[in-house]
């Protein structure tokens, strides 16, 4: 499971962050916060562990060809404004 269980192993490791998110039973990509990822527990972990960071948006919210994904600017705006509301919620500052 992505929180608690794999941010406990790779958080002493961890530099930065792209930010996806999917549905475990359909394979299914979705903005932030619309999947399994369990993002907003894991904003709030990073916060309270003083995480200084960045983030990267790596949405791929459309299908592009066999090996990846593609968002598009309509997408990927789409993508940020629900990570970005996921860090409001949260009370994280972000530029």
């Amino acid at each position: 499971m992505p929180f608690p269980d794999a941010y406990t192993l790779l958080r002493p490791y961890t530099d930065y962050i792209q930010i996806k998110d999917a549905v475990l039973a359909t394979g299914e990509v979705v903005a932030a916060g619309e999947g399994d990822g369990r993002l907003r527990e894991t904003v709030r972990a990073l916060a309270d562990d003083g995480y200084e960071g960045f983030v990267s948006m790596e949405p791929h919210l459309a299908s592009a060809h066999p090996l990846g994904g593609f968002s598009g600017p309509d997408n990927f705006v789409r993508a940020t404004r629900a990570f970005t509301a996921i860090l409001d919620s949260e009370g994280v500052l972000y530029r």
